[in-house]
């Protein structure tokens, strides 16, 4: 994807990817189990990992919206 193609995720990374945390923490919340700061960072880290695949694996063409709910 062209560099341009970054814009997508400025929603999810901005403010200190707000988004992408708020994301992380209703999906942490719906397993209904507490959570470490240990076990956070690790699926936090996940999820980073998870938008930076989703971004490269993207393709416009398939008539799929990479927007956010907001």
């Amino acid at each position: 994807m062209a560099r341009s193609g970054l814009a997508i995720l400025e929603p999810y990374c901005e403010n200190d990817m707000r988004l992408l945390k708020s994301i992380s923490n209703s999906i942490f919340r719906w397993f209904n189990e507490p959570i470490t700061k240990a076990d956070y960072d690790d699926f936090y880290s996940l999820a980073n990992e998870t938008l930076w695949k989703a971004y490269n694996a993207y393709n416009p063409d398939m008539g799929v919206s990479c927007r956010t709910a907001n």
